[in-house]
Formats: C-alpha cells, sequence, structure tokens
C-alpha cells in the first residue's frame, strides 16, 4: 500500500510540494527524539517539526524558512496535524503491524 500524501499548492511561486512519511523519516525522528506524545505539551513545536520532518521525503533541499512560510499560509492548521499525525503512524503500523505480503517468518529463542 502507497504512503499517503498530502499536495500544497503555492500559488504565489507556483510549486507543488508532496508531503509524506516513510519508515527512514520516522526512523530519523525517533533517532532526533521526536515523540508525538509531546503534542498535548508543545504543540507548536510538535506540529511545526512534524511538518518540517513532512518535506523530507520529496523535497529534502527546501529551506526551512520557506517551509516554515508555507505553514503560516495554510488554513485549518489543526485538520492538517491531524493528518500528518495519522499519516506519521502509518510507518509505524506496517513496521509493527501484521503485512498482508509479509513472509510470516517465525523466531524462537533457544
Amino acid at each position: 500500500m502507497a504512503n499517503k500524501q498530502i499536495r500544497i499548492e503555492d500559488s504565489d511561486n507556483g510549486r507543488e510540494y508532496v508531503l509524506e512519511f516513510d519508515r527512514s523519516i520516522v526512523l530519523q525522528l525517533d533517532k532526533d527524539g521526536f515523540d508525538i506524545q509531546n503534542a498535548n505539551k508543545h504543540p507548536v513545536s510538535t506540529m511545526t517539526d512534524l511538518f518540517k520532518a513532512a518535506f523530507l521525503k520529496n523535497h529534502p533541499n527546501t529551506k526551512e524558512n520557506d517551509i516554515l512560510d508555507v505553514l503560516k499560509n495554510i488554513d485549518d492548521k489543526e485538520g492538517l496535524f491531524k493528518a500528518l499525525a495519522e499519516m506519521y503512524a502509518e510507518p509505524l503500523e506496517s513496521l509493527f503491524g501484521k503485512s498482508k505480503n509479509s513472509k510470516n517468518l517465525q523466531w524462537h529463542v533457544k
């Protein structure tokens, strides 16, 4: 199954941004100490970090100021954060959940 994407069209500069997460992005966030559970305590920084990370897969060279400018001009930030959080969870679910494409390898301790 393909990862969900958010597409943002910036009519001022004609650019389209495709935001998404994959396992490598989620792993990098985890290594950097990102914790989605901090959203209740630190909603602004959590959302900002998640939004910036969503650019990494398809737009890794986009400057942070440009990303923050896009975020500043987006409507429905609450809906955006909800969508980003759901997208962030997908690679985790595929990693820890049972995959339809898995070989169902078994493991045991001796």
